[in-house]
C-alpha cells in the first residue's frame, strides 16, 4: 500500500504529461493544416492525410495515457471506464488509419 501510496501521483503526473503532448500534437496539426488550406487551394487528399497522421499520433499518447492511468484505478467501475476509453481510441485510430489508407 506505501508503495501505490507514492507511485499514483507519480503515475498520475505521466498519464497527464501525455495527454498534454496529445493536446499539443492535435493544436499544432490543425495549425499546420490550417495554414496551408489558406496558403493554397486543396489538392486532394495529401493535406487531409497530413492531418490524420497528427491525429494518429495524438491519440497513440492518449492511449498511452489511459494504459498507465489502468496502473492507478483501484475499484472496478474506474477500471471499466478507463477500459472503454482505451477501447473507443483504440477504434478511433483504427479507423483514421484505414481512411488515410484509402
Amino acid at each position: 500500500m506505501v508503495f501505490y501510496d507514492i507511485a499514483a501521483p507519480a503515475f498520475l503526473t505521466i498519464a497527464f504529461i501525455l495527454e498534454l503532448l496529445g493536446i499539443i500534437v492535435i493544436c499544432y496539426g490543425v495549425g499546420i493544416y490550417t495554414i496551408k488550406l489558406i496558403r493554397q487551394s486543396p489538392k486532394g487528399l495529401a493535406i487531409s492525410h497530413e492531418l490524420a497522421s497528427y491525429l494518429m499520433l495524438s491519440l497513440d499518447y492518449m492511449l498511452g495515457a489511459e494504459i498507465i492511468r489502468t496502473v492507478v484505478a483501484r475499484t472496478i467501475e474506474e477500471l471499466t471506464i478507463v477500459g472503454t476509453i482505451i477501447v473507443l481510441r483504440g477504434a478511433l485510430g483504427y479507423i483514421i488509419s484505414q481512411e488515410v489508407k484509402e
